[in-house]
């Protein structure tokens, strides 16, 4: 199962450099980790006059160094302006749907839903990228579900909105939304999304584990942590 976080609340810093005063990609691609690391707020870091040549393999080395990862940065490169972009969301918010995941499969657990072996057939990972590179692209087939998780302040408020997405690979592999729910604002107490074991085991479907067995996600759970998260922040849920 795959969570991705897309979050977009502004100010973020900006930086900007030109990459000519160096002489191999990867001693830009140390300095742009060094960047990352020291980033302690939103910032969005941006090199200029970055060759073709050097573009797609610093983005490659970058998209898998655990540190990027860790600090939910995201790299671009966009070889018509020769422009290299990291946006770096080091966020409580942006890491409180991990203790989400596990709770929720605690709950599976204690409505015998689910045992401990069938859990450990399965790898909940989180990124920023795109949906398609994880299902159609980079991880197929062994990606089978996808939760999109969405986070936007609220015009200049201290507000932030939000809404979850559950996606699944259809019959062609293609990703299909199956659901959506809002977090915030909190309309709905009582709302989740279901996952069929089907669509989340796949070919490792545990023996005594119907397909059609729903395992749901609870919002409210994920509202709870939120609200956690954004005490750290300053902020609050949208009403």
């Amino acid at each position: 199962m795959e969570d991705q976080i897309r979050h977009s609340i502004p100010l973020a810093e900006s930086i900007h450099h030109s990459a000519c005063r160096f002489q191999t990609w990867p001693e830009l691609c140390t300095q742009i980790r060094r960047e990352v690391l020291q980033a302690q707020s939103s910032t969005e870091i941006a090199y200029t006059s970055v060759c073709p040549d050097w573009g797609p393999l610093i983005v490659d080395s970058l998209d898998n160094n655990e540190d990027m990862e860790s600090l939910n940065a995201a790299i671009n490169y966009n070889s018509v302006t020769e422009t290299l972009l990291i946006k770096v969301r080091p966020s409580p918010l942006l890491g409180c749907h991990l203790n989400w995941i596990r709770m929720e499969e605690c709950d599976w657990r204690e409505q015998n839903l689910v045992t401990d072996g069938d859990l450990r057939l399965l790898r909940v990972s989180v990124n920023a990228r795109q949906i398609s590179l994880w299902i159609l692209i980079g991880a197929r087939p062994f990606v089978k579900v996808v939760v999109i998780i969405q986070y936007a302040r609220k015009g200049n408020t201290n507000q932030v909105e939000g809404k979850a997405e559950l996606y699944v690979g259809d019959a062609n592999g293609n990703p299909a939304l199956q659901q959506e729910a809002t977090i915030f604002p909190a309309t709905q107490s009582e709302c989740s999304l279901g996952i069929n074991a089907g669509d989340l085991f796949g070919p490792v479907l545990p023996q005594g584990l119907q397909a059609n067995t729903v395992l749901p996600l609870s919002i409210e759970n994920l509202r709870n942590q939120a609200r956690d998260a954004m005490v750290h922040m300053n902020m609050v849920p949208a009403t």
